[in-house]
């Protein structure tokens, strides 16, 4: 008597399953990568609007104009490398952090 016929249906059957559980994991994975996907997309674009809404153009015009006395070529050079931004980004940057520091302060100090 030969099991072997027995054994390749409980083989087939296994695989069966098994590719089964493989699809079901495998979409379980997509799912909650697509959720986490739209999860930081919508933090990303929340967070991209509240930085469009600086407005930056006073800082960067009135650090262009303190350039004056600079040759042509060097003011080029610094209003096309974006320097003016960059100082501007920094210095809301750090009002942002002092800002955020005194949040703790205000519920740990008497």
């Amino acid at each position: 008597m030969s099991f072997q016929p027995i054994l390749d249906a409980l083989n087939g059957i296994a695989g069966i399953f098994g590719s089964a559980l493989l699809w079901v994991v495998n979409s379980i994975v997509t799912v909650i990568w697509g959720v986490l996907y739209v999860v930081i997309d919508g933090l990303l674009t929340v967070i991209s609007g509240f930085v469009s809404l600086i407005d930056l153009s006073t800082v960067i015009t009135s650090l262009t104009a303190s350039w004056g006395l600079l040759p042509a070529q060097i003011v080029w050079v610094i209003s096309h490398s974006g320097l003016a931004q960059c100082l501007a980004i920094i210095g809301y940057a750090y009002v942002i952090r002092m800002i955020l520091n005194l949040i703790p302060a205000t519920f740990t100090r008497i």
